[in-house]
């Protein structure tokens, strides 16, 4: 019967193809791009290290979905923050979490950070 207080931090990105650049990861929950070829292809995996204010967040579910299914792939982030999605389908792509945890400052209210990142998964090269 309490009321939820919460204080939250939103972050959404687009990676455009032919640019997995990684945005400024130095604040609230932020995935820095692993993958060493610029553009993704079907078959290719995402490789990503998610990361909470700069440093690297273990224990953390994040989701994959594409806009040609319904079903997302979750993964859960190894200890050094690290996860491996496969890619199998040429399309637009969701990658999303939420880190949600106690405020320290105060056990009454809560804090939670929420990552959106979109990008395109191209078809395999010819």
């Amino acid at each position: 019967g309490l009321p939820w207080q919460e204080t939250y931090t939103k972050l959404a990105r687009i990676m455009m193809s032919g640019n997995l650049a990684s945005g400024d990861t130095s604040r609230g929950l932020d995935v820095k791009v692993e993958n060493s070829v610029p553009v993704l292809r079907v078959g290719d995996s995402l490789q990503i290290q998610v990361l909470r204010d700069g440093q690297p967040l273990a224990g953390q579910m994040m989701e994959v979905r594409s806009d040609l299914s319904p079903i997302g792939f979750w993964r859960q982030s190894d200890a050094q923050g690290r996860i491996s999605f496969a890619l199998p389908l040429a399309a637009r792509w969701l990658l999303r979490g939420v880190h949600l945890r106690p405020s320290p400052a105060d056990p009454q209210r809560w804090e939670s950070d929420f990552l959106t990142v979109a990008f395109e998964v191209l078809p395999a090269a010819r």
